[in-house]
């Protein structure tokens, strides 16, 4: 992607085979973007595998690649898978990954999470990162959270990236120029402020008990 705008997608099932790549030519299974801004988005389940060589700027990444001025804004990044390094995303230049939620990433075919090692959800720049939620140990950067998939979603054994009641992605976003719409078209922003990740959290309604 090297400009404009992609919106309200879900990205999904893509694999990309390589071997060595060329020089200066990262690779994404989900979506590499250069230029332009991907928001409200879905990037789930993609996987790559291919040999890593950073000094030449190979890389392979399992969800997100965002270099130059490119923009990741309010997006679920979750279960990509990276058969080596950088399951979730790699961020270089000056790409930037604001409010979105990367959890339930793994890398050499699954068995390794980012408890255990953090380029399974991340590698990059930790400063391009702002409002985010990652399932690391702890906080990338003092923007950003850390919280398990578990804690974040509805159902992510299932593949429901949805916010469960209690996540820490509620209300904890910062303010961005974005569309009034989360990915299943509710209404956004909903609560006291935008909510990290893809979906915006609709509260049920209340029942009101009437004693006479």
């Amino acid at each position: 992607m090297l400009a404009g705008l992609v919106t309200h997608c879900v990205i999904s099932n893509n694999v990309v085979h390589g071997g060595w790549g060329s020089y200066n030519d990262p690779y994404a299974a989900g979506v590499r973007i250069s230029g332009g801004r991907l928001e409200n988005c879905l990037v789930v389940g993609n996987r790559t595998a291919g040999f890593d060589d950073p000094a030449q700027n190979r890389i392979f990444v399992g969800g997100v690649h965002v270099s130059g001025s490119g923009s990741v804004v309010n997006c679920t990044i979750a279960g990509n898978n990276r058969s080596n390094v950088y399951g979730g995303v790699h961020t270089s230049g000056a790409g930037s990954v604001i409010n979105c939620v990367i959890a339930g990433n793994n890398v050499t075919n699954t068995t390794i999470t980012a408890l255990d090692n953090p380029n399974a959800a991340w590698g990059g720049n930790a400063s391009l990162f702002s409002h985010c939620v990652l399932d690391t140990a702890a906080p990338i950067n003092g923007d950003c959270f850390a919280a398990s998939a578990e804690m974040l979603f509805k159902n992510p054994a299932e593949a429901n990236f949805r916010l469960r009641s209690g996540s820490p992605a509620i209300n904890n976003g910062t303010e961005v120029s974005t569309s009034a719409t989360d990915l299943d078209g509710n209404p956004r922003v909903f609560g006291k402020s935008i909510d990290i990740g893809c979906y915006e959290l609709q509260h049920a309604a209340g029942t009101l008990l009437m004693v006479r």
